[in-house]
């Protein structure tokens, strides 16, 4: 298992308390509280690795940096901006693979987060794109259903899975009323990565 620590930190920036859809409408002020986010989280990744090397902390100075304009290019093509930012932090992640092995985030703990960023934030921001949810939308319900799949079904708890797809049906039913095809989708998303989480871990 190999260390995916500036993946997690880039989608943890811009993911995971954040709706990406969002942040091109930010105002300067704005922009500027979600940078202190950013660089707090890198930091959070990255402080007992990347900045125990000579060339480290210049390459997190210059990856801080693109992810700043990479969050303005936001503004013009959120896609192309998508792309760049998980193409970078994966090119910098396999640059200095060997030091992120040695971080106090374990490779396999660093992919466990992986996949609960995939399962959660990732599959709500590609509903908001392909507009099968609202772009405003927080996804608050579908997050929740597909975090609670994810970790039962990595620890084996499948009638808790069971639950937790019945819950999140109910609660759709009480709330939404109106129902839609991400109703299938999300549970059927969740399960899906949570299988392939637990085969690869």
């Amino acid at each position: 298992m190999f260390p995916v620590h500036v993946i997690v930190a880039y989608l943890t920036a811009d993911y995971a308390f954040t709706n990406t859809n969002k942040i091109k409408a930010m105002d300067r002020k704005e922009l500027f509280k979600h940078w202190i986010w950013v660089v707090l989280i890198f930091l959070a990744f990255t402080f007992d690795t990347l900045l125990k090397t000579f060339y480290g902390p210049i390459i997190l100075m210059i990856l801080l940096g693109f992810h700043f304009y990479n969050d303005l290019l936001k503004k013009k093509n959120l896609l192309l901006s998508e792309f760049l930012g998980i193409t970078t932090s994966f090119v910098i992640n396999i640059i200095f693979i060997k030091q992120l092995r040695n971080s106090y985030i374990t490779p396999e703990f660093s992919f466990y987060l992986l996949g609960m960023l995939l399962v959660s934030v990732v599959v709500s921001t590609i509903g908001r794109s392909l507009k099968i949810i609202d772009e405003d939308s927080t996804d608050s319900d579908g997050i929740s259903e597909r975090l609670a799949i994810y970790i039962f079904l990595y620890a084996g708890q499948y009638l808790w899975v069971f639950m937790s797809i019945i819950t999140a049906l109910v609660y759709r039913l009480i709330v939404q009323k109106k129902a839609n095809s991400y109703w299938l989708l999300s549970p059927l998303l969740g399960i899906i990565i949570g299988i392939l989480w637990k085969v690869m871990l």
